[in-house]
This record gives C-alpha cells, structure tokens and sequence, in this order.
C-alpha cells in the first residue's frame, strides 16, 4: 500500500474554504461589536446631555426669583424659559431656549446679550416638556432622548416666584 504524504486538492479547497468561513465569521463579530460599541456610546451622550439639561433647569429655576416660561403653540413643549436672579449687578436673566426642530437646548446669556457669550448648548434632545402643577406649585421638566428611548424628569420649587 502507497502511503500518501502530501494533501489532495480537494482537502485544501475544503481546508480553505473552512478558513475563509471563520475568517469572515470573526470579521462580521468584528463589525458588530464596534457598531455596537458606537450605538452604545451614542446613547451614553444622549444620556449625559438629558441629565446636564435637566440639571441645569432644576438648579437655575429654584435659584432664581421669577420667570417667564413661552412653550411651542398649543403642546407642553419648551421653547423659550428667562429665569431672572439677583446679582450684585442688579436683576440677571438667564434664558434657557430650546431648538425643538434641531433637538438643541441652548442656555446662557441674558436679557441684553442673548446668546452671545458664555453659552451652552446640548443636542440630542428630542424634547423639553414642561408643566406648571399650579396646585403644587412646582415647575416639572421632562426631557426626552433623542431616540426616545428614556426621559428624564424633575420638578422646581415655584411657590415663591413671580411668573409672568
């Protein structure tokens, strides 16, 4: 009997093609895993900027003394918050205002120079909700992820606040 040292063409066409399989089976993990890597991390920012948003118009709604609180036509939507607060400069208004087409919440400013120095923006927002619970008397804020997959909610103090 003829003992054979050397391999058949149609065991390296198999040994290859089993090769090529997990080649291409380690490089689509490969895809996946970083997709979801960005999905993740894209998500984690929506996060973060909901939580800064929200934060934010807790802090600066209880610290301030009144507001003027302008939502998008017939929704609960944000558009525009002016919250004013004593400085040793007189009465400073900080205005908070929200893009609802852009998903933007810029803040910052004032009266005198909105949006001109010292502003912050936050994007990925899908939406700002804000109710006034006159009954309570707090200013509660929703704010939505970009891809609606959470909200964030809070309320503010109010009960001591001129609103006009």
């Amino acid at each position: 009997m003829k003992r054979s040292t050397g391999s058949t063409l149609l065991e390296l066409a198999i040994a290859a093609l089993l090769i090529s399989i997990a080649a291409y089976a380690a490089g689509r993990l490969l895809v996946y895993g970083a997709n979801a890597a960005g999905r993740q991390a894209t998500r984690s920012e929506s996060f973060e900027n909901a939580r800064i948003g929200l934060d934010f118009l807790l802090r600066h709604t209880e610290a301030s003394h009144a507001l003027k609180l302008t939502v998008y036509r017939r929704t609960d939507v944000l558009s525009r918050l002016d919250l004013h607060t004593e400085t040793d400069g007189g009465d400073h208004v900080y205005i908070f205002a929200f893009d609802r087409s852009g998903g933007r919440l810029s803040f910052g400013g004032s009266a005198d120079y909105p949006f001109t120095s010292g502003v912050n923006e936050l994007a990925n927002v899908k939406e700002i909700l804000v109710k006034n619970d006159t009954e309570n008397g707090f200013l509660v804020f929703t704010v939505v992820s970009a891809d609606g997959a959470f909200t964030l909610s809070g309320a503010a103090d109010i009960r001591h606040k001129k609103i006009n």
